[in-house]
């Protein structure tokens, strides 16, 4: 028979959105890669714009407070463990991601 343990828990990423920032305003940028854009991998200003928005643009705290109004569980099945759960009711899915 499997075993199951799980445990509630809320978002909070104060550290985690601290490293993150940290991590993109330290970031080595390579020079752009030869000939035209996205033929050979990602377009360099683009990619820098994504992180720039990233860093200082986008909203991460109104984000986890959405996340936060679902129930978060870490769960151990079989020993295994780091599964997370979210409980998202149906109305709430369909309005947010359809």
């Amino acid at each position: 028979m499997a075993t199951f343990r799980a445990e509630q828990f809320s978002i909070r990423g104060e550290e985690a959105l601290a490293d993150l920032r940290a991590r993109i305003r330290n970031t080595r940028w390579p020079g752009a890669a030869p000939g035209e854009p996205w033929k050979q991998g990602t377009d360099l200003g683009y990619l820098r714009g994504l992180l720039g928005y990233w860093a200082d643009g986008f909203d991460w705290r109104a984000q986890e407070r959405w996340l936060n109004g679902f129930r978060h569980f870490r769960a151990e099945i079989d020993g295994i463990r780091g599964i997370l759960c979210m409980s998202v009711p149906a109305a709430a899915a369909e309005s947010r991601w359809s």
